[in-house]
């Protein structure tokens, strides 16, 4: 039988909570909320710049094609618009 060899390190995804993006509001008055919220934009906006820094190196020594690269660019600025309205929701919620 063929051994499948183990993923590289980093491979896998990481463990994030629950993405706030499923919820309609972020919970401006709840530290646990806002963590969360904090957490996952930090997440996307860390993707966006290795994308971003992969993309603008040397056809050599790029890791990612430039369609992948914009591919990650493209959906991370779509999460990060989804990130920010909740953000903007929970605001017009505040009393």
């Amino acid at each position: 039988m063929a051994r499948v060899p183990q993923r590289p390190r980093g491979a896998n995804l990481p463990s994030v909570p629950a993405a706030p993006e499923r919820r309609t509001f972020i919970r401006l008055d709840d530290p646990a909320d806002l963590k969360r919220w904090l957490e996952t934009l930090r997440s996307v906006v860390a993707d966006v710049v290795a994308a971003g820094e992969d993309a603008t190196r040397r056809a050599s020594e790029r890791v990612l094609s430039r369609v992948e690269a914009r591919r990650k660019i493209v959906a991370a600025d779509e999460r990060i618009a989804s990130i920010l309205g909740l953000a903007e929701r929970g605001v017009e919620r505040a009393p």
